[in-house]
């Protein structure tokens, strides 16, 4: 038997003896929803997250009004299975429900700073596939404001600064504008200032922090900031590294 399939059967069984117009067929459907993410996360099995989509779905058109906390699950199905297709269709649905969660979630709320930084990560997602300028500009803007939406740790709190400063990069690498160049070295900066020495992305935020300062060089040239830049790269070597794609969350 595999791990956590009972749960799944008994998810099936609930909803077998729900009759469509039960006031809890919302609730059933997510709980196998639920369910079946998270045997896909025991076995990887590709086939249970897309029944946990289409689940979900389900779900929601049954609850219309279903809560910011299933909404974020279902937004988190979605996101697994982008990784995996790559559909512009399941990227425009998990936009629209990660949207969804952060208007539902309240300002203080603990969960707050992290779904604002889902929908950014949607948003870049969105921004790679279409080159909207207007999109990642709101990219930018919905990672500045899970920057300051509420207390996490000083680790958190560097990737979120993190985040804010790559869209940021973004933007000067494609306006080619020395006052967005400065306005992304001075992000990084602040990301590196922020992360503690035992952060295990601290090498990632110093190398970032290396590269645009190479780029502003590149720009315009001057020996305080190739200086800076020496100094920058030197420390990333002996930092703590992990992977880079783990400070986008």
């Amino acid at each position: 038997v595999e791990p956590g399939s009972s749960a799944v059967a008994i998810a099936r069984l609930a909803l077998d003896a729900t009759p469509a117009d039960h006031p809890d067929l919302a609730q059933r459907l997510a709980c196998l929803g639920d369910a079946l993410a998270n045997l896909h996360e025991l076995t990887g099995r590709q086939e249970l997250i897309e029944e946990a989509l289409s689940v979900y779905g389900d779900a929601l058109e049954a609850d219309p009004g279903m809560t910011a906390d299933r909404l974020d699950i279902y937004g988190d199905i979605l996101a697994k299975l982008y990784q995996k297709k790559e559909s512009p269709e399941i990227l425009k649905r998990a936009l629209e429900i990660r949207r969804r969660v952060v208007t539902a979630t309240a300002d203080g709320h603990p969960d707050r700073g992290d779904r604002l930084t889902s929908l950014g990560v949607a948003l870049i997602r969105e921004f790679e596939q279409g080159n909207r300028d207007e999109v990642l500009a709101e990219a930018v803007e919905v990672f500045r404001t899970a920057v300051t939406a509420g207390q996490t740790s000083p680790a958190v709190h560097a990737q979120r600064l993190s985040n804010e400063a790559q869209a940021v990069t973004l933007q000067a690498e494609r306006a080619g504008q020395s006052g967005l160049l400065a306005e992304a070295v001075a992000a990084h900066r602040a990301v590196v200032a922020a992360s503690p020495d035992d952060d295990d992305l601290r090498g990632v935020h110093l190398q970032r922090l290396g590269e645009v300062l190479i780029q502003q060089f590149e720009q315009s040239p001057g020996d305080d900031v190739a200086a800076e830049a020496v100094t920058i790269c030197r420390a990333a070597v002996g930092a703590p590294v992990s992977d880079p794609q783990e400070d986008r969350k």
